[in-house]
Order: structure tokens, then sequence, then C-alpha cells
């Protein structure tokens, strides 16, 4: 089992380094995309974005901390 473990852990640090990337990416184009536009609802789309991705950061650390 301790291979498998590895193995568990190795896969969602990969999913985490990912995601993380995915955030900040995410976020960085929508703040850029928003202060172009200067509109509301992209300041609404880049928070909604950020949150989704940040819940799933949490969940996949969670993950993380149960296999250690």
């Amino acid at each position: 089992m301790p291979v498998y473990r590895q193995l568990c852990m190795g896969f969602l640090s990969q999913l985490l380094t990912h995601e993380f990337n995915n955030s900040l990416t995410s976020l960085s184009g929508y703040a850029q995309m928003a202060l172009s536009i200067q509109k509301e609802e992209i300041y609404l789309k880049s928070a909604q974005v950020f949150l989704d991705v940040s819940n799933r950061l949490q969940e996949l650390i969670q993950h993380i901390h149960a296999l250690s």
C-alpha cells in the first residue's frame, strides 16, 4: 500500500499544481479584461471564477491532508 499511497499523493500534488496555475491564469486574465473594459459583469465573472477554482483547491488540499 505505501506505493499506492505515494502514487495518489503524486497525482493529487499534480492536480493541485494544475488547479493553482488555472486559478492564477484565470484571475489574471479576467482582471486584465476588467481593467481594460471596465464593466461590472466582468468583475463579477472574475470573482466567481476565482471562488470556483479556490474551492477546488481547498478540496484537493483536504484530500492531500487525508492521505498524509
